[in-house]
C-alpha cells in the first residue's frame, strides 16, 4: 500500500481529514484483501477512528479521529447531524430535462442484495426504510450533463446517487444506478465538510476540488 498517494487536508493533535482517491474502499471488507484507506493511515497514525465512510466509486473528503478523547463527542456529532457534508456531481440529464436552481428529495430507502452488491432503492413503507434527505443545487449545465452541489442530511447508502437516479438524472460513470456503460469514473466528489471541533470549539471549514469538472468531462461510453 506504499504506492497510494493520499491527499491531508487538515491535521491536528486529535483529528485528521484527508480526500480518499475513487476506487479505494474506506475500510476492509469481509473476504477482501483489496487495499483500503483506513489501514494505509494506520501505518501512519497507529491511534485512529473512523466515523463515517465513502463509497468506494466516491472520492473526497473523510475525517478520522486520532484519540479517544474526542470519539464520543464527534460520534454524537455525526449522529446529531451536526458534521454538514456536501459533494459535487456531474449527472447525465439524457431526458434534457429544464432543470431547477434548487431542489430537494425526501424519501424512504431500503436495502438489498443485487448479486455480489448491496443497494438501495426507494419504498413507501417506512418500517421497511430509513428517513433520507438530500438538498440539491444546480451550478452548471450544458446539453448533455449537468455539475449539481447534494448537502445530504442523512446518511444512507448510496443516498445521492439513488436520489439523483430516481430525478432521472444518473451521476455519471455510476454503474451501480445508471443503464448506461460508462467507461469513465464515477463523478462524485465530497468536496466540502464543517463542523465545529470539539476541543478547539472553533468552526472548522475543509474544501476539496474534484479533479474533473464539466468542461473536461469528455464521455464517450
Amino acid at each position: 500500500m506504499n504506492s497510494i498517494e493520499i491527499d491531508c487536508c487538515y491535521e491536528d493533535e486529535d483529528l485528521l481529514v484527508v480526500s480518499k482517491p475513487h476506487n479505494l474502499p474506506s475500510q476492509s471488507v469481509e473476504g477482501s484483501f483489496k487495499p483500503n484507506l483506513y489501514d494505509f493511515l494506520k501505518e501512519q497514525h497507529p491511534e485512529l477512528y473512523l466515523h463515517h465512510r465513502l463509497d468506494a466509486a466516491t472520492a473526497g473528503l473523510i475525517l478520522f479521529s486520532k484519540s479517544k478523547r474526542i470519539n464520543k463527542s464527534l460520534s454524537e456529532m455525526f449522529k446529531n447531524h451536526e458534521v454538514k457534508r456536501t459533494y459535487q456531481a456531474i449527472v447525465h440529464n439524457y431526458k434534457n430535462l429544464n432543470l431547477e436552481k434548487k431542489f430537494t428529495v425526501e424519501n424512504y430507502l431500503k436495502t438489498f442484495k443485487d448479486g455480489k452488491f448491496k443497494k438501495s432503492a426507494p419504498t413507501n413503507n417506512k418500517e421497511k426504510g430509513k428517513h433520507a434527505l438530500t438538498h440539491f443545487e444546480l451550478l452548471d449545465s450544458n446539453n448533455e450533463y449537468a455539475l449539481v452541489q447534494c448537502r445530504p442530511e442523512t446518511g444512507r447508502l448510496h443516498q445521492i446517487r439513488v436520489h439523483l437516479k430516481g430525478l432521472f438524472l444518473p451521476v455519471v460513470g455510476d454503474f451501480l444506478y445508471s443503464k448506461r456503460k460508462w467507461n469513465t469514473s464515477l463523478k462524485l466528489h465530497a468536496s466540502e465538510i464543517s463542523f465545529e471541533h470539539p476541543i478547539l470549539k472553533k468552526e472548522i471549514l475543509i474544501k476539496s476540488a474534484p479533479e474533473w469538472n464539466l468542461e473536461s468531462l469528455s464521455e464517450k461510453g
